[in-house]
């Protein structure tokens, strides 16, 4: 018999899935890990993971013809600090540096942000600041929107109860 329990905590981007597809996927991967680190006998523990995609506010900054999102000039002064501090900690602005070509119009943005995302380009390749810019507009949602942090937490803190867990892995 297994008494093992984790609840597993996702990260944001999880529109296209469920809680059960995300408790498979980390049960799976958690016994993969067991596996090779303590051994096939070890016993592998029950994973649930409470789903709240549905909850996340979806990143509305985005770059893209295909998507039909806000400008990024439609961001704060607080929204754009924000963004700019995350972008610029793995890729600082390097000013020798120019801006990295575009084809069609330029986002309509601060030179500052515009200079961050061609740095994540060129250290990440073409379209990572694309995708890192979608995902850190919706975690900048998760963190201005109390309301839904909150039902967020809730859900988390609601399996933890119900499981008895000592142990949350989250993502």
């Amino acid at each position: 018999m297994n008494d093992l329990q984790v609840v597993g905590v996702h990260g944001i981007r999880q529109r296209d899935t469920n809680n059960i597809k995300l408790a498979d996927d980390w049960s799976q991967a958690l016994a993969r890990s067991i596996a090779v680190h303590v051994g096939t006998h070890a016993a592998v523990p029950a994973v649930t993971t409470p789903y709240y995609g549905d909850v996340f506010p979806r990143g509305r900054l985005q770059l893209g013809e295909d998507e039909t999102t806000a400008d990024l000039d439609a961001a704060d002064e607080e929204e754009t600090e924000f963004l700019l501090q995350a972008l610029e900690t793995h890729t600082p602005p390097d000013p020798a540096q120019p801006p990295a070509g575009t084809l069609g119009m330029p986002p309509r943005t601060s030179p500052r942000i515009a200079r961050a995302l061609a740095g994540i380009d060129r250290r990440f390749g073409p379209h990572a600041g694309k995708l890192v810019l979608s995902r850190l507009s919706e975690v900048y949602g998760y963190f201005k929107d109390q309301e839904k942090a909150e039902e967020v937490r809730a859900r988390v803190r609601e399996a933890v109860e119900q499981c008895g867990v000592p142990v949350a892995q989250a993502h």
